[in-house]
């Protein structure tokens, strides 16, 4: 009997270790299928989280490649609508700065320069108004594109940008007399003669002409510009109609504006006035690469093309303003442009690098 209930005792004991063993593993598996839950839970809440942050990125680059989209067609509309026709009608007038670079030397070389009685420039009604406004048009056009570029990019084309950089250094070298003047007189040579109260008009006396104006003050030049531009609902260049014959008002104010160049240009002679040989030189040059710019389009490299007129003896024999192009002073003129140059396209390329550049 006492065995009997010894096996009974061991099989209930057995049969509670089992269901408790059984209810153990139960509540493990059940604590492990709610920890399961859980973190599908969580990587579901992950996914759905990331699913729309990337949508929302999505989203936000698709509205940012709208905005770029409609930013570029607009930007581009203006382009095309305000600076693609002053690029158009430039041409003309860079083409004209370019020839009459070469008519000068011509004149020059033929005596019809200078304060005598057979100088051109005594022709004030044609003559002397046509070389003041064919060198300065380039630079009002400088100063119309100017105008638009509030409202232009100018890294959506890249041939803008470099016209418009080459365009600075034309107007720029109306006034670098002084930085010119160096290379012919040295170091602190050049000292033109001031106007005063007592003394309006000085006459500068050195025979080598380093008293003598041989440049343009900044605010001269701009004045200048600012009287070749026509103001309305779309700003119109002057034509030189009507340039003339505003010239030739007595007291008006284009011949106030143009009187410091108009003195300068009546007695120019290049042999004594070196200074603005070399300026008028660089602008015909400029006015050249810039034409060069235009019709070669986003590809222009002026450096190559100018690096080639430097070499092409063909070319200063054009603008040698003496009979003899290998005279002294003629060489040395040539050389002071080709640095000139050489700088002004430099830093119209560093200017105009970036913007041709730019991812459009």
């Amino acid at each position: 009997m006492d065995v009997q209930v010894g096996v009974a005792v061991i099989a209930l004991v057995a049969s509670i270790a089992s269901a408790g063993v059984s209810w153990w593993g139960n509540r493990r598996i059940e604590g492990f299928k709610a920890e399961q839950d859980r973190q599908n839970l969580l990587l579901q809440d992950t996914i759905t989280r990331a699913q729309a942050a990337e949508k929302a990125r999505q989203d936000e680059e698709s509205a940012e490649q709208a905005a770029l989209r409609a930013y570029r067609f607009e930007a581009l509309k203006r382009l095309y609508t305000q600076v693609q026709p002053l690029m158009f009608q430039m041409r003309g007038a860079l083409q004209q700065a370019r020839d009459h670079a070469v008519n000068l030397a011509r004149a020059s070389r033929n005596g019809n320069l200078g304060a005598g009685s057979e100088s051109w420039m005594r022709d004030a009604e044609y003559y002397l108004p046509a070389t003041m406004y064919r060198f300065m048009l380039p630079a009002a056009y400088q100063r119309l594109m100017e105008e638009h570029l509030a409202l232009v990019d100018l890294s959506l084309d890249p041939t803008t940008a470099l016209v418009y950089a080459l365009l600075g250094e034309y107007a720029r070298a109306w006034r670098s007399d002084y930085d010119i003047a160096p290379t012919f007189y040295g170091t602190g040579g050049y000292a033109p003669v001031e106007a005063t109260a007592e003394e309006p008009h000085p006459v500068p006396n050195a025979p080598d002409g380093r008293d003598a104006r041989q440049g343009l003050y900044a605010g001269w030049r701009d004045t200048m510009v600012d009287h070749l531009i026509v103001e309305g609902e779309t700003p119109r260049l002057l034509r030189f109609g009507a340039f003339v014959n505003a010239l030739q008002r007595s007291r008006g104010p284009m011949l106030n504006a143009f009187g410091p160049l108009a003195e300068q240009l009546q007695v120019f002679e290049p042999a004594t006035r070196p200074v603005q040989w070399a300026i008028l030189l660089a602008l015909g040059s400029l006015a050249e690469l810039t034409d060069w710019a235009l019709a070669e389009g986003p590809l222009a490299d002026p450096t190559a093309r100018w690096a080639a007129l430097a070499r092409d003896p063909e070319y200063w024999k054009a603008l040698s303003f003496q009979a003899d192009p290998a005279a002294e002073r003629v060489v040395a003129v040539q050389k002071c442009v080709i640095a000139f140059v050489d700088g002004a396209l430099r830093h119209a390329m560093a200017v105009a690098r970036p913007l041709r550049t730019q991812p459009a």
